[in-house]
């Protein structure tokens, strides 16, 4: 009595397990869900649909006499006229300030204007530069033959200093350090250097500033001039 229900547990077992391995594996791809039953329609083509039709414009009609617009008088302060501008007084006449003394005083300009005199190797007496205008002189000048430049002050000048500023290629000596002497002169070697033209040195005193003008020449030249 015992073996027959076993034997049929043992069947089930055996059905069982032999239905799971047969089983179909699940599968895990996602399927795409079902078309519809009907069938849509494609969009129109753009041109082929029809024109719009035209807009209708229809007229505003007239304003009636309670529409119309105000009648309303504005209020007298702003019909008034605006009282005139004051009148601005006339700016002030412009300052001119009279720049009384900015040149030399005439009796200072001849006091510090020097004399000059030109002294040439054996030369027995000096030679005057041309005087080209006021505190401009002239002079010829040999390069290679120093000449001696003579300056006289008035003698109160004596002690003064005298600035120098020679051209470029102009020799001078001394150049700086330069007081007027106690006989109001000063005395100066003054040569051109190569192949130098010309050139000018001025002298500075007081206020005043006097140049000397120098052109070379040939030694046949300046003689000729010396001595006609």
């Amino acid at each position: 009595m015992l073996k027959l229900p076993l034997l049929r547990s043992l069947q089930l077992a055996l059905f069982l397990c032999l239905w799971a391995a047969n089983a179909p594996a699940q599968e895990s791809v996602m399927m795409p869900p079902p078309l519809p039953g009907f069938a849509t329609a494609p969009p129109p083509d753009p041109d082929t649909l029809p024109p719009p039709p035209p807009l209708e414009w229809e007229p505003l009609a007239p304003l009636g006499p309670e529409q119309g617009p105000s009648t309303v008088p504005a209020p007298p302060a702003l019909l008034a006229p605006l009282p005139p501008a004051p009148a601005l007084p006339p700016p002030p006449a412009p300052v001119i300030a009279l720049f009384v003394g900015t040149g030399p005083d005439p009796a200072q300009f001849e006091l510090a204007t020097p004399r000059f005199e030109v002294w040439r190797s054996g030369a027995e007496a000096p030679e005057i530069p041309t005087q080209v205008k006021d505190g401009l002189h002239h002079t010829l000048i040999t390069s290679g033959e120093p000449i001696v430049v003579r300056l006289l002050f008035d003698p109160s000048l004596t002690g003064t200093a005298l600035s120098v500023t020679p051209d470029k290629g102009v020799l001078i000596e001394p150049a700086q350090g330069i007081h007027i002497g106690p006989s109001g002169e000063c005395l100066f070697t003054v040569d051109l250097e190569g192949n130098q033209e010309e050139g000018q040195i001025s002298f500075y005193s007081m206020q005043i500033t006097t140049v000397l003008r120098l052109t070379t020449a040939t030694p046949e030249t300046i003689e000729l001039l010396a001595n006609p």
